[in-house]
Order: C-alpha cells, then structure tokens, then sequence
C-alpha cells in the first residue's frame, strides 16, 4: 500500500515483458487467514516496528511502530509494505521482530501470492488504475524494457478532507489521521 488514502496509475507505455499488477482486498485477506490461522492475525493485530524512509520530523525517531490491520468506528483499514517492516531492524533503537511477528508477515505473504485470491492483469496504454489504499493492496512485477519499448506508468497518490479516517494506531506514521 502506498501512504496516502488514493492511488491513481496511468500506464504511458508497458514495458516489453512483464509488469503486471496483482490486487486483493485486504478485508478479503484478513478473514481468509482469521479462518485459516486466526493467531497470525491478532499479531498482525498488534504493533510491528516501521522504518520512515527518512520522513521523520526533527526529534523523531527513523522508526515508528504500527499494526497492519485496524480499524476505526467499525471501518476496517490495512497498511502492509513488508520492507518498511524488515528494513526498521537496520536501526538499532527499533525492537526486534519476534518469531510470532516474522511467521505472521511469512503467513501474510504466502496467502498474497495464492493466485486464487488475487486479481493479475497488465495496465494497457492509456488505461488507469484507481486504488484505495486503505483496504486494496496491490504489487507490481519486475518488467523488463527494450532498447524500442521503455515502460512508462504515472503515478498520483491523493489525500483529501473528506477520506475515511485512519485508525489512532496510525498516528505515528500519518500524524494526522482524521478525516
């Protein structure tokens, strides 16, 4: 997921091979895997160490801590990107992940790769994709360009008054998650 409450994808040209973008629900995952496994998801319940990519304000720490699933007044909502999570243990002062932790985000994982829950398609040339990132997870392939064909794909996130608000457990990494 990206953060910010919209993403908007507007394929210029594919790339030669490869590319393509996956989509799932992540509603959709979360009960998939409270049905398969329901302790992997209380751990992705409870915080997970995140690295800020060097967003942090002045005096914050690079690191911040947050679940991947909440939810506020009842609105369920999802913020995964794995590396944000495997690249906070790079910083000393971030806790550990646990073994719980690790099997959960594995666990998550396999289930995203399971071609029977997710959606695969290639944006074609003037097409675009809009995305909530606040309950669609999405990925891309790797691709590979030609010296003739260079892929080109414009990217916009959007965050506007009136989105959902984000749940409190948000608050490190967005600070403002009222709507």
């Amino acid at each position: 997921t990206d953060r910010s409450d919209i993403s908007l994808l507007f394929c210029v040209s594919q790339s030669e091979f490869g590319g393509e973008s996956n989509i799932i629900c992540s509603k959709y995952i979360h009960d998939y895997l409270y049905l398969d496994k329901p302790e992997i998801i209380n751990t992705l319940h409870r915080n997970f160490p995140i690295h800020r990519r060097g967003e942090e304000r002045e005096g914050e720490a690079p690191w911040c801590e947050m679940p991947v699933f909440a939810s506020t007044n009842g609105t369920f909502c999802c913020r995964y990107i794995k590396r944000f999570i495997t690249d906070s243990q790079i910083i000393k002062e971030a806790p550990r992940l646990s073994n719980e932790q690790i099997i959960a985000l594995n666990t998550f994982d396999a289930a995203l790769k399971n071609k029977e829950l997710s959606f695969e398609f290639k944006l074609k040339e003037g097409e675009i994709l809009i995305l909530n990132n606040n309950n669609t997870l999405h990925a891309r392939n790797s691709y590979l360009d030609s010296p003739n064909k260079k892929r080109k794909l414009l990217r916009l996130w959007v965050s506007y008054p009136e989105s959902r608000q984000l749940p409190d457990a948000f608050i490190p990494l967005f600070r403002n998650v009222k709507n």
